[in-house]
């Protein structure tokens, strides 16, 4: 069981890529990292269920949590040495900017406007999702024109929040 965690851990590491400051590739942050003797990554500051989340025992587990632990078996050889620090989608990037953690790893889309205002490095995704809605049966919506006046629930400082102020039913080309 152990060596298959491990293995997992090794190929989390040679499958995913993060959101690093701009600096990491000159080594600045592994550096202040391993002089500290832990790293620190995001969690969140609710539940996101999945990915995510603190169980009924106090313990972080989820795919970010993973994949945080994956790191930091990579540069210290001891998933132990990880602190997670939980945020909010809003908070991660001035978080990581402000050096309060060392590594994004929250289901975050890398944009060129990140990478270039922001001072970031993004490399290659880890998860995939579409921007889906869901509402009430009962309501038989067809589609989104459908739900004119109605409200969307979304995690407020994503790209998912901009991709769907920036669609408009009223807007679009209905052929």
């Amino acid at each position: 069981m152990k060596m298959m965690q491990w293995g997992a851990a090794a190929l989390a590491l040679g499958l995913v890529h993060f959101a690093v400051p701009a600096e990491a590739a000159g080594g600045k942050t592994l550096e202040t990292v391993k002089a500290r003797g832990v790293l620190n990554c995001t969690g969140h500051d609710g539940s996101y269920l999945g990915f995510a989340e603190v169980d009924d025992k106090g313990n972080w587990k989820g795919m970010d949590i993973d994949l945080c632990r994956a790191v930091a078996t990579a540069v210290f050889g001891d998933p132990a040495k990880l602190k997670i620090v939980p945020i909010s989608w809003a908070q991660r990037w001035p978080s990581l900017q402000s050096g309060d953690i060392d590594i994004v790893i929250k289901a975050s889309g890398g944009t060129l406007s990140r990478d270039t205002e922001l001072g970031l490095q993004f490399s290659m995704s880890y998860y995939l999702g579409t921007t889906k809605v869901m509402a009430h049966k009962e309501l038989n919506l067809k589609s989104l024109k459908d739900a004119q006046g109605g409200t969307i629930c979304i995690p407020a400082g994503t790209t998912i929040e901009q991709q769907v102020a920036a669609y408009s039913p009223e807007d679009r080309n209905q052929a």
